[in-house]
């Protein structure tokens, strides 16, 4: 991916507040993803909800559920991020806002109907990766749902690894980082590329494979 971070330690926001002021921002997309538009149109998303973008970045996705009905949460802690997003959603102040927050350590005031996962969790050190597990799953409502794009770097014959971030998020390790006794997936296991739709990432170097895991009715966080 062009302009890639070349560190791993992205636990800082300083971190990510350079990259936007150096412009070394190639994870960014100019348009709304369309996997956020598939699952709006086969009816997966219905307004109205409240749903969470962490990590949004400036990306376009906030903006668009705002403007469908959706009650946004958009979380960075990049100021970059933060400042932008809040610009976007001033017209929907009312009921979407963009917060500056560690994923880590958000709560929010009352729990998520949905969390739109695109680019945080490849942005995470794999060794943090149960962390953010846990997070997401504090923020869900029993029964709500996470839309995951998991990033794929692994170029196979078409060159080396990508050295993250972004990481590598290896569908059999998804499947142990949101385990069946938390999560079900709405692709049963195993889980096959052929059976989740890609999407290739216009920088051409990497690409994402999306998925719907609902979470379980369960006290059990971590």
């Amino acid at each position: 991916m062009e302009d890639k971070p070349k560190t791993g330690d992205v636990s800082e926001s300083k971190t990510w507040e350079t990259f936007y002021e150096d412009g070394k921002t190639g994870w960014e997309r100019n348009e709304v993803h369309p996997a956020l538009a598939a699952w709006i149109d086969d009816g997966t998303l219905e307004p109205p909800c409240n749903i969470a973008v962490p990590g949004c970045g400036r990306g376009s996705e906030p903006l668009e559920l705002a403007k469908r009905g959706f009650q946004v949460t958009a979380i960075d802690f990049a100021q970059t991020a933060v400042s932008f997003q809040s610009e976007q959603l001033k017209p929907f102040s009312s009921t979407s806002s963009a917060t500056s927050a560690n994923v880590f350590t958000f709560a929010p005031t009352k729990p998520f109907d949905v969390v739109y996962e695109q680019t945080c969790l490849c942005a995470i050190h794999p060794a943090r990766r149960g962390e953010y597990e846990q997070s997401i799953f504090r923020w869900l409502k029993p029964g709500g749902l996470l839309l995951a794009l998991f990033m794929q770097t692994d170029r196979g014959d078409e060159g080396p690894p990508i050295v993250g971030p972004p990481f590598h998020c290896d569908l059999k390790d998804m499947k142990s980082l949101f385990p069946a006794s938390r999560w079900q997936w709405k692709i049963v296991a195993p889980i096959d590329h052929a059976l989740l739709t890609r999407y290739d990432h216009p920088s051409g170097k990497v690409y994402e494979l999306s998925s719907v895991l609902q979470r379980k009715d369960t006290k059990h966080v971590g």
